[in-house]
């Protein structure tokens, strides 16, 4: 797991991985996903990189303090060309992945850069666009490539030669952002017919600024992932222009408490903007939630939605919740108490003089932290960003599962396994991501 920061772009070659903020590439071959390489190539932010045809060589573009683009060798750093012809910031890059290769960039200045290579220099500028240039790709063939821009046009380009060769008629109402044509009028027209240069295909999203389209791909299963402004992936299937085939909707904020219902399997995760996300199948199983309003409430796992009467407001600020599979009393770790409810009624509570941050329930026992399903291993996450298992039995021995969450780990749970020696851990965090660990236990 790496520790840092991807501002704007991530890309893979065929053996190694980059990201940004400087341009970092690990070794993704081995277990150990050794830090290779480690550039600042331009001096300043980078809004996107691109790999050639044999993994040899990368060119990165963006905000540089004394040049917009950089061409270097990926295993020694150094120069692999020029990248020249742009007078303000850098958006995309691609390079044509067959030999002869040829690398286009476009930018804020509203021009399409034609290099050649390797190394890389200066061929020709293709002057089309009268506005910022948002996004350029090449064919898989790497016969054509095109460039999208905030003129609402889209342009088609012999992949070798640079010259014009077509516009795309009625491309777009709004800026378009990507090859693929997403666009900002939130109007899906991905799938085209390269020869006629028509929408095949056309997706309405909806009608708000949230619906807007910042990014698109196909899938190895030809299907096509757009990327919302608000976050969400939508799922096409070029087949059916009736809309989306799905749609994953994942948290915006880091991700502060987390449970499991067992049966069946139905997963929830709070965010910090107050929402609680699931992953279920259909049930019409209760579930509980505490949050920042000092108010734990009911939820109707088959309806995904809070009961309306169903709430209890707590003594002080709730950090965690638990719930008795015996008999149903709900534990409260609270700033200042632990308080214990049962029937959305309060029974008790319980002064403490440290805050309680979480808690868990076996038996007849509550403790802080959480158990496996045989009551042989616990396991522990702190804002450290690192989980720990531990073993009751022999208390001094533990499984790290170091840099687990970036900016700190707010909560896990066991997911019960049958016939298996081993167990998988679920985690949440600050980081916004659910991920799950198949952690091998002590003999």
């Amino acid at each position: 797991m790496f520790k840092g920061t991807v501002r704007t772009t991530v890309s893979y070659s065929t053996r190694s991985f980059v990201d940004t903020a400087a341009v970092r590439m690990w070794d993704i071959a081995g277990t150990d996903q050794i830090l290779k390489l480690e550039k600042k190539a331009i001096g300043g932010g980078v809004n996107d990189l691109a790999w050639d045809g044999e993994s040899k060589r990368i060119i990165v573009v963006g905000e540089g303090r004394d040049k917009y683009g950089a061409a270097f060798q990926f295993d020694t750093g150094s120069s692999a060309g020029e990248i020249t012809g742009h007078s303000k910031a850098l958006n995309s890059v691609v390079i044509r992945q067959q030999r002869p290769f040829r690398c286009a960039i476009v930018g804020d200045d509203g021009l399409l850069v034609f290099h050649q290579g390797p190394p890389y220099k200066y061929l020709s500028t293709l002057n089309a666009h009268p506005n910022f240039v948002h996004s350029v790709a090449y064919a898989p063939s790497g016969s054509d490539f095109v460039s999208t821009s905030a003129d609402y046009k889209v342009f088609l380009w012999d992949g070798t030669s640079g010259e014009h060769v077509a516009e795309v008629e009625n491309a777009h109402k709004g800026g378009s952002w990507s090859p693929d044509s997403t666009d900002r009028d939130l109007l899906r027209r991905l799938h085209r017919d390269v020869d006629t240069r028509k929408a095949i295909t056309t997706w309405t999203l909806g009608s708000d600024i949230a619906f807007h389209q910042l990014g698109n791909t196909w899938t190895s299963k030809n299907s096509i992932v757009s990327v919302s402004l608000d976050s969400v992936f939508n799922v096409f299937d070029p087949r059916n222009d009736s809309g989306p085939a799905r749609s994953l909707h994942g948290a915006r904020k880091p991700i502060t408490a987390a449970t499991l219902v067992l049966s069946p399997p139905t997963f929830f995760a709070g965010s910090g903007d107050g929402r609680i996300h699931s992953l279920s199948l259909e049930s019409d199983t209760v579930e509980r939630s505490v949050g920042y309003d000092d108010k734990a409430k009911e939820i109707d796992v088959g309806s995904s939605s809070f009961s309306k009467s169903a709430f209890v407001q707590t003594t002080s600020q709730p950090r965690g919740i638990s719930i008795s599979s015996q008999d149903g009393h709900v534990f409260l770790a609270e700033a200042k108490h632990v308080e214990v409810l049962k029937s959305s009624q309060k029974v008790t509570a319980v002064d403490t003089k440290y805050v309680a941050l979480s808690t868990d329930v076996y038996g007849d026992l509550v403790a802080v932290g959480g158990d496996t399903e045989d009551s042989t291993h616990i396991a522990s996450a702190s804002l450290d960003i690192h989980i720990y298992i531990w073993s009751i039995e022999k208390i001094n021995k533990n499984i790290p599962i170091k840099n687990a969450v970036p900016g700190g780990a707010w909560g896990i749970r066991w997911i019960p396994e049958s016939g298996d020696a081993n167990g998988k851990l679920i985690g949440v965090g600050s980081d916004a991501v659910v991920r799950v660990w198949e952690v091998t236990f002590h003999v």
